[in-house]
């Protein structure tokens, strides 16, 4: 079984556009796309990059993931990126993602408690960005 991970699958999925990554069926695919938008958020100068403008519409779904180890990566992800965003793209995203999270909320005691960690820091991360009205 992780033969077929290791092999095929991952390595086929990175071929596919990012929003068909983040929409697949099996886990470990999205895990590994969440990954990759870490990796270009940390690679990014700024907010004004390309993955800016396609990450953005892609965060509200990546954070209502059912996987838990998915939904950390996922996390991870909005992390890095609001880490670089303004407070102008995070007004555009805040109210979906916080969303998301709250439908959640009954759901995260289920999860590992970096999860629950991980949500705080977003949180936090959002009302830094002058979005406080989103998170309450």
């Amino acid at each position: 079984m992780a033969e077929r991970y290791q092999g095929g699958l991952l390595k086929a999925a990175k071929q596919l556009p990012l929003s068909e990554q983040v929409g697949h069926k099996d886990w470990e695919v999205r895990s590994q796309a969440y990954d990759g938008m870490v990796a270009a958020c940390e690679s990014a100068y700024g907010s004004n990059g390309a993955a800016f403008l396609e990450f953005g519409p892609l965060l509200a779904k990546t954070v209502g993931d059912d996987s838990a180890r998915a939904v950390g990566k996922a996390l991870d992800a909005l992390q890095a990126y609001l880490l670089l965003t303004t407070s102008d793209q995070a007004a555009r995203i805040a109210q979906p993602i916080c969303e998301v999270i709250a439908s959640g909320a009954g759901t995260l005691r289920h999860h590992i408690s970096t999860v629950v960690h991980k949500v705080g820091i977003v949180c936090a991360l959002f009302v830094e960005l002058d979005q406080p009205d989103a998170v309450l």
